[in-house]
């Protein structure tokens, strides 16, 4: 992805402020621990911010080749950690399956969201997040194997400074 972005990432790109679309509706969460957004979560919060988050071929605003970009709140999180907090979550232990202490909001793994990131045919997801995904996934798959190995599309799993529009 650095090599990529050596001289810019330019497309078209769908923008879910699922952080701030939450704060403004009283649905608070803490983005260091696991927090599914589901595919009626995700609906919502695109159309709070005007946007039909289904596939142009369905009626929707998504247009194939799109990227996806979804905004959980870790980043602010993150800087309103002391150092000291910052640290303890950095050096926490990884494991697979759910009783990773390493938790993470982010996009839920049921089938409604597995087969919209299908029907969507994203070029790239991201967010500031450091898993996609919600962590550690509750279900019987994760999401980097299916976007990287089927759908062809590039996962980012780095973290991004996306502020509030």
């Amino acid at each position: 992805m650095h090599h990529w972005a050596e001289h810019g990432i330019v497309g078209r790109a769908l923008f879910l402020d699922f952080y701030g679309y939450s704060q403004a509706n009283g649905k608070t969460y803490d983005s260091w621990t696991y927090h599914p957004f589901t595919y009626a979560d995700l609906t919502a919060c695109g159309k709070a911010q005007g946007i039909d988050i289904r596939p142009e071929s369905q009626g929707g605003h998504v247009k194939p080749g799109d990227l996806l970009l979804v905004r959980g709140g870790w980043t602010d999180a993150y800087y309103k950690k002391t150092p000291e907090q910052r640290e303890l979550g950095a050096r926490r232990k990884h494991s697979m399956g759910p009783e990773d202490p390493s938790q993470y909001a982010g996009l839920s793994q049921e089938e409604e969201v597995v087969d919209w990131l299908h029907d969507c045919y994203f070029s790239a997801v991201g967010g500031d997040m450091p898993s996609f995904e919600a962590w550690p996934t509750h279900e019987s798959k994760s999401y980097f194997p299916l976007i990287t190995s089927s759908f062809y599309n590039n996962l980012n799993n780095t973290v991004y400074r996306i502020s509030s529009p």
